[in-house]
């Protein structure tokens, strides 16, 4: 199976004063697999009843906020390079950014359960120079961390960002795996004594570059679940929170409806003309999800 790459930068214009709006243009980018370029995947982590939303974005796909129209004259903010591709049998959304300004970057969400899935990433990187600095973890569901071992043979030095509260969602990952018939990735994950935890009470952001990636708490559909967020182009790595007419799962022996239900109202209330990329499905924008998506609704 062969990939194909296609790159966009995602900029930001800030206005120059108070009373002229944000004008940008948000793109998203998408590791192709060429062998699967027409198919479409599954959401697994979503209600069934919306499964049905769900497809592959795509690298031509354009998410532009009409609200935010105008004029600007400045664009003093670094840019952010998003690229993403679904992963693993889950169809789960693993994610590379960068800064363009420094060429640092980041994983989020290393999902890959095979070599082939993995390496796009790495030549992406390669490519463009970037060096990656971090790897961002939403959750410690296993379609979210099965490619953690491969990142940590490509890249031994970079460390690994998960919330304390999930290191037992991931000591599990084995038991899970064999549970759920998911494929056990070639190389093991790293010892969880080899990742760096987070919880609420710590510095709630992480840098790469010049970007500053906020850290989100969105418990519900796993104890430590947590989405990163990226203000100045209100980018949002969601993980299983929101998706395309959905939202994550609570069914599950870890989870908890009503930390869910607080996290989406949290959430809820951050800009509109946030893109928010998920777990599971295409990107979208949070003002669009209000308006249509009936967990948001009401």
């Amino acid at each position: 199976c062969s990939y194909a790459l296609t790159a966009v930068m995602i900029s930001v214009a800030r206005p120059s004063s108070a009373a002229v709006t944000q004008s940008y243009f948000l793109s998203v980018v998408r590791l192709r697999a060429s062998a699967s370029a027409s198919s479409s995947f599954t959401q697994p982590d979503a209600p069934s009843a919306s499964s049905k939303s769900a497809k592959p974005f795509s690298s031509t796909t354009q998410l532009r906020s009409s609200a935010r129209r105008g004029t600007s004259t400045s664009t003093s903010a670094s840019p952010i390079v998003v690229a993403g591709s679904p992963v693993n049998p889950f169809g789960m959304n693993q994610y590379a950014f960068a800064c363009a300004s420094t060429k640092k970057a980041a994983i989020v969400d290393c999902g890959a359960s095979t070599e082939a899935e993995f390496e796009p990433f790495v030549e992406w990187l390669r490519n463009g120079g970037y060096e990656p600095t971090a790897a961002l973890q939403t959750h410690a569901h296993l379609d979210h961390v099965a490619g953690l071992g491969f990142l940590r043979e490509a890249y031994p030095e970079v460390p690994i960002y998960l919330h304390e509260r999930e290191r037992g969602l991931y000591e599990s990952f084995g038991e899970t795996a064999g549970r759920r018939n998911f494929p056990t990735p070639g190389v093991p994950l790293p010892s969880s004594d080899d990742l760096i935890y987070f919880d609420d009470d710590e510095p709630a952001s992480i840098a790469v570059g010049d970007l500053k990636l906020e850290i989100v708490p969105t418990p519900g559909h796993s104890p430590g679940h947590v989405g990163f967020y990226e203000p100045v182009s209100k980018s949002f790595f969601g993980g299983d929170l929101i998706m395309q007419g959905s939202v994550g799962r609570t069914d599950f022996p870890t989870s908890d409806p009503r930390e869910m239900e607080k996290s989406l109202r949290r959430v809820a209330k951050m800009d509109e003309d946030m893109v928010i990329y998920p777990g599971h499905g295409g990107a979208t924008i949070l003002g669009q999800e209000k308006r249509s998506n009936p967990f948001l609704r009401g």
